[in-house]
């Protein structure tokens, strides 16, 4: 819905601790402002008041288009207890806006998300799993915590963690870290070379530490597979392997640092 404006403090800052309040700032003699208003109006209907549309139009009043640095329009700005949490210009089409929205829009996962990966960032990682735990039995289809608690438990149930992943598929913003689990619980159960050749001792002994979470031991023998000439087997695995560790650890993790520049080498 479209919230009737009298006073951008009351409209649009107080009001943005109840619920997020998009603004739009227009003209009258705007035509990009006119194109994107009635995507604007569709939108807050459908949301059926999850948000809510403020319009503010710029020659009314300047003082607020000044306040929030307003340059160009159609400026939108999304606030949420009463700061800006996102904004765009220009007039967008009604599915490019509508991403937008689903992407920025605040709620009770994303904010569940946002501590989790705070506890995970501070190293707290039974409070992290617990945490994760709980949210999947109130939204087991949310995959942005099952991605999550998957990472976690990989190393000690990686057939729980492949399950959590199952239904991740092409499109999921997750898709590349589910892709990389379900990459790795493959190899950790391919531990019997599949040809006679150096290579593919090489290749299932990463396999092999792998299983064991000797991490750095997984990425030396795959990185050596791929020096001695022996990269294409099991489709690259060798080289698919080793990006799907980096993945899993995340670049900032020690084994990964480490490893990088050798992986790197070996490939060129």
């Amino acid at each position: 819905m479209e919230a009737v404006y009298t006073s951008f403090e009351k409209d649009v800052i107080k009001a943005s601790e109840d619920c997020p309040i998009l603004v739009d700032f227009w003209a009258e003699w705007c035509g990009p402002c006119r194109a994107l208003g009635p995507v604007l109006e569709d939108l807050a209907g459908e949301a059926d008041g999850a948000w809510r549309l403020v319009k503010v139009n710029v020659d009314k009043d300047q003082e607020a288009a000044q306040a929030y640095q307003v340059r160009g329009i159609p400026a939108c700005k999304l606030f949420s207890k009463g700061r800006v949490i996102a904004e765009f210009t220009g007039a967008l089409p009604k599915p490019q806006v509508k991403q937008w929205l689903d992407e920025h829009l605040p709620s009770a996962d994303k904010d569940a998300i946002a501590r989790v990966d705070a506890l995970i960032e501070a190293g707290n990682l039974d409070q992290a799993r617990s945490s994760l735990e709980s949210c999947i039995q109130d939204a087991p289809d949310q995959m942005d915590f099952a991605i999550r608690l998957a990472r976690l438990i990989f190393q000690e149930d990686s057939e729980r963690a492949l399950g959590l992943v199952e239904s991740i598929e092409p499109g999921h913003s997750s898709f590349e870290d589910a892709d990389a689990i379900r990459t790795l619980g493959r190899l950790a159960s391919l531990t019997e070379p599949v040809e006679s050749s150096n290579g593919w001792d090489l290749y299932v002994a990463g396999n092999v530490a792998l299983g064991s979470a000797d991490y750095a031991t997984a990425l030396d023998r795959w990185i050596e597979t791929i020096q001695t000439g022996s990269r294409e087997i099991d489709d690259d695995g060798p080289r698919r392997a080793c990006i799907a560790l980096f993945k899993l650890l995340g670049e900032g993790h020690e084994i990964t640092q480490s490893r990088r520049r050798a992986f790197s080498s070996a490939l060129f």
